[in-house]
């Protein structure tokens, strides 16, 4: 059974201006039907209102604006309107003379459809969907631009457009070309078999119309617009901490460089802490900016812009903000063992002018450089700050742009052990308690706390400092009451003064034995040109300490050696004393880039014992100068005069070589002598005071029994000396404060020992 089939005519959609009509949406023919004969004619336009039924399906339902699968051995060219959101995959699958399809501008579904299209099917997309179409479909289809449906081979340059007519599509349309119209420049373009150009200028928009002939109507069809090509800009780059440097500034072009006047750069800080900074060159120039603020103290937005000689410029700004360099910053924490870390900090500045550095561990603040944090809580972690100022840096915080540069890194401390170890009594009542620990050579909060076991809690404890090398912590009590038993026990406290303590261990005064010195060499050396500081540490045995200090030689084949006392002196060695269980020595006037061996030593009637040998090397002599002579600390020195080598007097030192003229007087100091009357001698009690009462005064107090001498304001330099009932001592009171000092340390061993 048939049923009667309607065939509409397309209505032709148009604007007229100045008397010409403009063809806005195209012309198609359009053919619809109400049966299920199926569609009629070649070219169909969807309309909203209308739905499309064939013989296999529905092709378009308004309510739902949906494109569904039907079948048509007809249908060549289909046009999809906006309204349309989704078409079904296999929608046209079944139309196998299909030539094209016309999308609206803008689709918001999805192209799969093109999938399943027939062979040879051309689709006309919108420009914002053609570039994602082509990547994603063109294998299954022809994909073009929308824009550019009767045009082809387009082409962009920086000053023109070139392209063809699409001589087929026209006449599928049903038009005959007569040619185009130029907006921008609004000229026509006669019809012609061959390439058209628009010239324009850089990064222009240009509406380009068709002109065509329909039934001897004549309109234009517009293509939208066509875009030329921005410049671009080529340089090469360099740049400092402070500085920036475009070179070959060259604006690309395909018409000769004489169009452009100049090229303009200016960097603008993203903080606005300082002032824009700029610079203009011709083309193939160079731009160089100086005075700027180091990355990431400050960002710049860098702008290149193109001036052509007719005033109109085009502008490109760059895809970076960090236009300086960064500073080269290092930053290092290492723990060492459970209470201290070695920071390492340092910085490149470049040409750049660091004002401070500041380094923050915990609650502690350090200026710079390389050290070793001390008196640290164990078991705890540390985050190291390292903040760095530069000259000229903004004032603010500002869009994650800093008044510091700061770099950060995590410490993690091990939790403190201690291992009490059995007491050396060397001689009745003399005692060195040790306990091994995982606490660092460098720490200085560490000690050991003694008491009678029959002591109850009126009681306080003793403490006195303990030293420490290699994990082996050590201290020496004196004068211990041999007839009772006592305890002892290591422990640490932090810099915030919490205490940690090891497992208490009898002590029998009276339960006597022989033990040698311990004696060790740091490898800490620090080198200095020919200068070199060393350090040892030295605690006596049974047998009382007649010298220790050190031994170096000149050796070019020495290496790191234990401690053994079966060493020979070396017959080139130089010996240098120290004091204290801590010995420091100065090696000065040592031969220029040579290689040096130094040894701690202890010697007693027993024979002499040595620490561990250790190697440096000294420095190269970049002065000129040799033998230099230091001036005894006996004398003061004043300043007289300032000279160069001329003999011209200088106000003040300067960089070079001077000649200093200057006069001595000796240094005055108080000093007095006394004789220990106290049955004990000087034990632990009075001891403690007398440093409390040194410590009250400014003024440097040495005690001294015989060669040996202690620092009056440290307890284990007063009790090092061992200084019994009957024994001379000489003590010394030098600064500003001197004579009170005197007068009062006199007093108090009249009055106490």
């Amino acid at each position: 059974m048939l049923f009667g089939c309607i065939e509409a005519q397309a209505t032709l959609y148009s604007t007229t201006k100045d008397g010409v009509k403009y063809i806005t949406d195209g012309y198609f023919k359009e053919a619809y039907a109400t049966c299920n004969n199926g569609i009629t004619t070649p070219t169909i336009e969807i309309k909203n209102s209308v739905s499309f039924y064939t013989n296999k399906g529905k092709l378009y339902t308004p309510s739902v604006n949906r494109v569904g699968t039907f079948q048509s051995k007809v249908l060549e060219n289909v046009t999809i309107p906006t309204s349309v959101t989704t078409i079904d995959v296999d929608a046209f699958q079944a139309c196998p003379n299909l030539k094209s399809i016309t999308m609206p501008s803008s689709f918001s579904g999805s192209f799969s459809f093109i999938e399943k299209l027939p062979k040879g099917v051309t689709v006309y997309v919108g420009h914002s969907d053609f570039g994602t179409v082509k990547i994603n479909y063109g294998e299954y289809a022809t994909i073009v631009d929308l824009e550019q449906r009767f045009l082809k081979n387009v082409k962009s340059y920086i000053h023109k457009i070139t392209f063809e007519a699409n001589t087929q599509r026209f006449e599928e349309e049903g038009f005959e070309l007569l040619g185009f119209y130029d907006e921008f420049r609004r000229e026509e373009i006669p019809c012609k078999d061959a390439v058209y150009t628009i010239n324009s200028k850089a990064n222009t928009t240009n509406t380009i119309y068709a002109k065509v002939v329909k039934d001897k109507d004549t309109t234009y069809i517009s293509q939208d617009k066509l875009t030329t090509l921005s410049i671009g800009v080529k340089y090469d780059f360099k740049s400092t901490q402070t500085t920036a440097t475009f070179s070959n500034l060259t604006a690309n072009s395909d018409v000769s460089t004489g169009d452009i006047d100049h090229i303009y750069v200016s960097a603008a800080p993203i903080s606005g802490h300082q002032s824009s900074k700029s610079g203009s060159c011709k083309n193939n120039g160079t731009v160089h900016l100086s005075n700027l603020i180091p990355y990431p103290f400050q960002g710049y937005t860098t702008t290149i812009s193109v001036i052509y000689k007719d005033g109109i410029s085009e502008s490109h700004r760059l895809d970076f903000s960090g236009l300086t360099k960064r500073l080269g910053v290092k930053l290092s924490a290492v723990a060492k063992g459970s209470t201290a870390a070695t920071i390492n900090a340092s910085v490149d500045p470049g040409d750049a002018e660091v004002q401070t550095e500041k380094i923050f561990v915990g609650n502690s603040v350090y200026k710079s450089g390389n050290f070793i944090v001390t008196g640290l809580e164990p078991g705890n972690t540390y985050t190291v700050k390292y903040h760095l100022y530069v000259k000229g840096q903004p004032t603010y915080i500002y869009d994650g742009y800093k008044e510091y540069l700061e770099e950060t890194i995590d410490i993690v401390l091990p939790k403190i052990n201690f291992t009490s170890q059995q007491p050396k009594v060397i001689s009745v009542g003399n005692v060195i308690v040790a306990a091994e620990s995982n606490i660092a050579d460098n720490e200085k909060n560490i000690g050991f706390e003694w008491r009678r076991t029959d002591w109850n809690n009126d009681f306080d404890s003793n403490k006195g400092q303990a030293y420490i090398y290699g994990g082996k912590m050590e201290g020496y009590i004196r004068n211990m009451n041999a007839e009772k038993l006592w305890k002892y026990r290591p422990y640490y406290y932090s810099n915030s003064g919490n205490y940690y303590y090891g497992d208490w261990i009898g002590i029998d005064p009276s339960n006597t034995s022989y033990f040698e010195p311990t004696v060790h060499t740091y490898d800490n050396i620090t080198v200095n040109g020919n200068v070199a500081t060393v350090n040892g540490y030295s605690l006596r045995g049974t047998d009382a300490v007649r010298s220790q200090g050190f031994q170096y030689w000149k050796d070019t084949n020495s290496s790191n050696v234990s401690q053994n006392r079966a060493l020979h002196t070396q017959s080139n060695a130089t010996i240098i004393e120290a004091e204290g269980v801590v010995m420091t020595a100065v090696l000065s006037n040592l031969d220029y880039s040579s290689t040096y061996s130094v040894r701690s030593f202890v010697s007693t009637d027993e024979g002499t014992f040595y620490g561990e040998t250790r190697t440096f090397s000294t420095g190269s002599n970049t002065t000129g100068i040799e033998n230099v002579v230091s001036i005894p600390n006996k004398v003061n020195n004043t300043t007289k005069g300032i000279y160069d080598i001329s003999g011209r007097k200088l106000p003040a030192l300067q960089h070079g070589i001077n000649i200093v003229i200057s006069e001595t007087e000796e240094i005055k100091m108080q000093q007095f002598t006394y004789v220990i009357t106290d049955e004990a001698g000087i034990h632990a009690r009075p001891a403690g005071l007398l440093v409390k009462e040194a410590a009250k005064f400014a003024s440097t107090t040495t005690i001294a029994k015989g060669a040996k001498k202690g620092d009056l304001k440290r307890i284990f330099g007063v009790m090092a000396l061992g200084v019994k009932k009957g024994e001379e001592i000489t003590v010394t009171c030098e600064g500003a404060d001197e004579d009170a000092a005197a007068a009062a340390l006199e007093a108090f061993f009249k009055a106490n020992l």
